[in-house]
């Protein structure tokens, strides 16, 4: 995820493919959104897992945090009615929102050869970088060696 805006009720998430060679990226405007969070993938256990399918964005039928919180907050539905949970899915983050409308999706600006990959995780590629997962797996040996 390159970034998440929030503002007068609307969410933009911006993301980037991290193995995409043209750095192209893609804004979701969400319209009305009364709720959202951002957690990172490997925290988000506490619900089925996210199946991976084509694109960013996955629409999540029967979902228990949406009924979580129309059970807690009676207004939800008052305000939003129709409201649904879907999902963003990046290499590190899962967005979820809860809006009544289907996002708004557009190709912005890529991003600059120069700039550095946006994300948390250190990604690396099996063979282009052979050398640096051999020294990290031996390391991870090492450290568990006596465990």
């Amino acid at each position: 995820m390159v970034s998440l805006v929030d503002t007068a009720g609307d969410l933009r998430i911006t993301v980037q493919d991290l193995q995409d060679p043209g750095c192209r990226r893609y804004e979701f405007v969400f319209r009305g959104v009364p709720a959202y969070r951002n957690i990172l993938e490997e925290y988000r256990v506490s619900e089925p897992p996210l199946r991976a399918g084509v694109g960013w964005t996955i629409t999540i039928p029967d979902s228990p945090w949406l009924d979580e919180l129309r059970a807690k907050e009676p207004l939800l539905d008052v305000h939003s009615p129709g409201c649904r949970h879907f999902a963003i899915v990046t290499e590190d983050d899962v967005v979820d929102v809860l809006t009544a409308e289907e996002p708004e999706i557009c190709e912005v600006a890529p991003a600059d050869t120069n700039e550095p990959l946006p994300g948390k995780s250190q990604i690396l590629r099996y063979l282009e970088d052979r050398e640096r997962i051999d020294r990290l797996a031996d390391d991870i040996r090492e450290r568990n060696r006596d465990v």
